[in-house]
């Protein structure tokens, strides 16, 4: 059997449009910036999960010591 070529999907690449605000506090448009290549999105994409998973790590722990606390006032020993 012949293996079979993998097809990728064409994917658009990713304009953002750089708007900065000058002393005077006038919005000034700037021209696009240059596509991201696939590394920066992916650069990008794991520093956004890295920070989520801190948050969540984060929220864990807290509400781990709001429970041990709950459970505290039904311990009596």
């Amino acid at each position: 059997m012949k293996p079979v070529p993998t097809r990728r999907k064409k994917v658009a690449p990713i304009l953002e449009p750089v708007v900065s605000v000058d002393q005077t506090g006038d919005v000034v448009h700037a021209v696009a910036a240059a596509p991201k290549s696939f590394i920066d999105e992916m650069a990008d994409l794991d520093a956004e999960v890295d920070a989520l998973r801190r948050q969540l790590a984060e929220k864990l722990i807290e509400q781990n010591a709001q429970l041990r606390k709950m459970l505290a006032r039904f311990d009596v020993r």
